[in-house]
């Protein structure tokens, strides 16, 4: 989504180009819909600054990629 502008350069020889220019906008017509996992509280693994969690992926519709910082099963530190 957003908006990019494409450039052409002709190159006809001897010196001669011609450059073209046009924009083009990219809209998102359905906005995404988001449903967020439950909060999880746990103790670190003995050890171990952190825990090793396991939790299921919220879920969401939409065209958009969802990226998830802390895969399920890592290790997950303070905070």
């Amino acid at each position: 989504m957003g908006v990019t502008v494409q450039e052409f350069e002709f190159d006809f020889g001897g010196g001669v180009t011609e450059i073209c220019s046009f924009t083009v906008t990219v809209n998102d017509t359905e906005p995404p819909v988001i449903e967020c996992s439950e909060d999880i509280v746990v103790s670190n693994d003995p050890g171990e600054c952190g825990a090793i969690v396991n939790y299921s992926n919220g879920t969401y519709s939409g065209e958009e990629i969802l990226v998830d910082k802390v895969p399920p099963g890592s290790l997950s530190g303070w905070g």
